[in-house]
């Protein structure tokens, strides 16, 4: 894979996981609190799938800080820049 190619990834990854995450995880729990059934295999299913997506979250934030500016380097990186000699 291409270096700004994988800039790109980096800087496009926070913005398409974050809102997904955030959405999924507001379905998930409102699904949870509306369930009266309480059927214990959905209630477990529910709780894992609330906590994978809040961990999705916390990559897309973490994304933000580290994923766009590393991004931004590789995306801009002068790779035909003739290194000096010392």
């Amino acid at each position: 894979m291409k270096k700004k190619t994988l800039g790109i990834i980096l800087i496009v990854f926070p913005w398409v996981v974050l809102p997904l995450a955030i959405a999924g995880y507001a379905i998930t729990r409102f699904i949870l609190a509306m369930d009266e059934t309480s059927v214990a295999l959905t209630v477990i299913v529910g709780k894992i799938t609330s906590n994978m997506l809040g961990l999705a979250g916390l990559a897309a934030i973490l994304g933000f800080f580290i994923g766009i500016p590393v991004g931004l380097y590789l995306v801009f990186k002068n790779e035909n820049a003739v290194e000096p000699k010392a």
